[in-house]
């Protein structure tokens, strides 16, 4: 004779297993989801620190161009070759910065950040680029810009520097007013 909990317990047939089971394969799916959302987010972080190492690295390429313009006698140093990277600025729509090839370490027309920065690729290099002649004003002389009445002479710095990587490449300019 059976009982009455006898047949509740037939009529269940694994409902819980299978309730179970759905519970489980749901839970998976969202780990596995938000698993593929941190790698995400770590990369991004990631690429964004190199990015960042890289403009520090510009910034110090700008700066040590600067002071080479500062703590240099430059006038009738620069030409079209961009030799030691002193360079005359381009009369075509390329800048002279624009070329890959002025980057390279070894051909001579650009210069290395002289004191060696940790933890990037490669040493952020920098060129010169006497751009007084923009202003109206002869090349390798001084002019006057500006309210002043004081000569001046203008250079651009570019600087390109990667960060811990080669795939993060960042340039920085600035124009510098030597008296």
């Amino acid at each position: 004779m059976a009982t009455k909990a006898d047949t509740r317990r037939s009529r269940q047939c694994g409902a819980v297993l299978v309730v179970s089971l759905l519970l489980l394969l749901i839970m998976t799916v969202i780990g596995v989801a938000a698993m593929s959302t941190n790698s995400l987010e770590e990369r991004i972080a990631g690429n964004l620190g190199d990015r960042d190492l890289a403009f520090q690295a510009a910034e110090s390429g700008v700066r040590a161009c600067e002071g080479y313009v500062l703590n240099n006698t430059l006038a009738g140093q620069f030409d079209a070759q961009c030799t030691n990277g002193l360079c005359v600025p381009s009369t075509s729509t390329t800048q002279v910065w624009e070329s890959a090839a002025r980057w390279e370490p070894d051909n001579g027309t650009s210069q290395q950040v002289a004191q060696a920065l940790q933890g990037v690729a490669a040493q952020p290099r920098y060129i010169v680029e006497d751009v007084t002649s923009l202003f109206g004003c002869l090349p390798g002389e001084s002019c006057v810009v500006g309210y002043g009445q004081t000569p001046v002479s203008l250079y651009r710095c570019t600087a390109r520097a990667v960060g811990g990587t080669t795939t993060a490449v960042v340039m920085n300019q600035s124009v510098y007013k030597k008296f």
